[in-house]
């Protein structure tokens, strides 16, 4: 009777060679399942993120282009002659014009005034826990952060406006504005969003009396401005 040897050595190394790749096949599955799932949940939710991260910067942006436009109208004496007023032998207002060295030397003092503050605020990054987005308020502070770059984009431009209001007889409110431009750069994990800023802020506030002409109480005025791009 004829005798079969098996190699039992052989069979083994086979058997654990194809658990090993079956092995691999699963972790090389699992791996790329999991990072096409993180894809997927990143995209649906960048939207969320940018809208976060828009409205932090926009308040961080609108407290320091307040806080420049303070800095500059405590320095300056130059707002009480911002305001040419020119009246006929009766008293009526006839012509208004601006003061345009006095406008556009606050104008400049502005503008560069906050693209140094905004500067500053590029120095620091913001910080949003992964689990925020999720919009799930119970994972709110949890995860990895992901952190955020603010670039300002070329310089701030700023642009000084008035209007007329009629409040009374021969009385007209005059308001001074002045409007700070600034464009800022979001820089995000694998996308970037830009974000353009207009902020009008009350300067001046004041009662002229005497007979406005009608073109000034159905427009405004434009009184100067100050901004390059670089």
């Amino acid at each position: 009777m004829p005798y079969v040897v098996v190699n039992k050595s052989k069979n083994a190394k086979r058997r654990r060679k194809f658990f090993q790749r079956v092995a691999l096949f699963l972790v090389i599955f699992l791996v790329l399942t999991v990072i096409i799932l993180l894809n997927v949940y990143w995209k649906s939710t960048l939207p969320t993120l940018i809208d976060i991260t828009q409205a932090r910067i926009s308040a961080q942006t609108l407290f320091v282009v307040n806080e420049a436009v303070s800095v500059v109208i405590a320095n300056s004496d130059e707002f009480s002659s911002l305001l040419n007023i020119e009246r006929d032998s009766d008293g009526n207002i006839t012509l208004l014009s601006p003061n345009t060295l006095h406008v556009n030397n606050l104008a400049r003092k502005t503008a560069i005034l906050s693209q140094q503050k905004l500067d500053m605020l590029a120095k620091e990054q913001i910080e949003i826990p992964f689990g925020t987005i999720s919009g799930i308020p119970l994972f709110s502070e949890m995860g990895p952060d992901i952190i955020i770059t603010v670039t300002p984009i070329g310089a701030v431009n700023c642009t000084f406006t008035s209007n007329f209001e009629s409040v009374g007889i021969n009385q007209t409110l005059h308001r001074m504005y002045i409007n700070v431009q600034c464009q800022i750069d979001l820089i995000i994990p694998q996308t970037h969003h830009t974000v353009n800023f207009d902020i009008p802020i009350l300067v001046s506030e004041s009662v002229i009396v005497g007979k406005v002409p009608t073109t000034y109480l159905q427009g405004g005025l434009l009184m100067g401005s100050y901004g390059n791009t670089v």
